[in-house]
């Protein structure tokens, strides 16, 4: 079941994989919703899209391994830095040179890759990127290593 139906949607091709995508609304500024994690896809965000897209232009996709996207079997098609290149793909495939990045969970490093190589996305978004790795405690940093390398190891045993 959706809450709303696209008014636009389609595919972009990134390193060989088809990474699918919607846009809702037409207003400004546009909202890219990032996928939470790689076994989500964008209908995670099916009950803010319909509130957000009154207003503003708001983008979701699939990430890659999920969703209408593509599954790559090789495990480096997956890393950070390559789901950072299809959100770059997407808003390129969009039109979209400038967008609020909500992120959460896995969404937040990538969201964070993408701001430091596109500054020009949102300003604001970025400073708020940026303060929260400021932030962020040893802690923390290690608390989140030590649950990807978990979750790296529960990949590990799914793809057997």
């Amino acid at each position: 079941m959706r809450a709303r139906l696209p008014d636009e949607s389609g595919y972009v091709v990134n390193s060989g994989v088809r990474i699918h995508y919607e846009v809702h609304g037409t207003g400004q500024p546009t909202i890219l919703l990032l996928p939470t994690w790689a076994i989500v896809d964008s209908r995670h965000w099916k009950m803010q899209v319909p509130f957000l897209a009154r207003d503003y232009r708001v983008i979701t996709f699939d990430p890659r391994g999920n969703g209408r996207s593509d599954r790559p079997r090789n495990p480096a098609a997956y890393a950070d830095a390559v789901f950072a290149s299809d959100v770059a793909a997407v808003l390129d495939a969009t039109g979209t040179e400038r967008a609020v990045l909500a992120a959460f969970c896995s969404g937040f490093p990538w969201a964070l890759l993408l701001a430091a190589a596109r500054p020009q996305l949102d300003q604001a978004a970025n400073s708020r990127l940026a303060r929260r790795v400021q932030m962020t405690d040893r802690v923390e940093a290690d608390e989140t290593l030590r649950a990807k390398c978990a979750i790296e190891q529960i990949g590990g045993h799914l793809r057997r």
